[in-house]
């Protein structure tokens, strides 16, 4: 009976060593920016870095958009025009 516990912890511990499978999941988002739709997605193992990333994406979006819009007067691209 000794040799079959000490066999069967032996393989629970193996067991719990091995590494975990990732869970990730597909993260995605549309907004309009620069007259058009803008989508992103992308697949993260975590939420919130997932959801931090797209907010970033959106974020460069919008930057260049006040950038390089003609239909915005204050735009760099107005300025130069």
């Amino acid at each position: 009976m000794g040799f079959r516990f000490a066999a069967l912890l032996s393989c629970l511990a193996f067991v719990a060593a091995l590494p975990r499978a990732a869970h990730a999941e597909w993260h995605k988002r549309t907004d309009a920016i620069m007259g058009t739709r803008i989508y992103v997605e992308l697949w993260d193992t975590d939420a919130t870095h997932g959801e931090a990333s797209i907010d970033a994406v959106m974020a460069e979006m919008r930057r260049i958009d006040e950038l390089m819009s003609h239909y915005k007067p204050e735009s760099e691209l107005s300025s130069i025009n």
